[in-house]
């Protein structure tokens, strides 16, 4: 007999996969991520970075957007950083 329904904890774990890439594509560490998400070991966390990585590729999200995404958040922070 199945053990409840597990299409709900599938699509949450997918969705803090993405988020987990998406934050290491913004250049945030793995320790950051771990603290960001909850995740208690480093192992688990870098297994969500890939599982999301995997996701994202599998249903073309589009990396081109992503990254461009990440330089315009760099500049923003060095001219932040620079005004400070």
């Amino acid at each position: 007999m199945p053990r409840g329904d597990k299409s709900t904890a599938t699509v949450t774990r997918r969705e803090r996969d993405l988020k987990a890439y998406s934050l290491a594509l913004s250049g945030i560490s793995v320790r950051g991520i771990m603290k960001e998400l909850e995740i208690k070991s480093t192992q688990t966390a870098w297994s969500a970075i890939e599982r999301g990585k995997k996701f994202a590729i599998e249903k073309g999200i589009d990396a081109e957007q992503r990254r461009i995404d990440i330089d315009r958040l760099f500049r923003e922070t060095l001219g932040l950083l620079a005004a400070t």
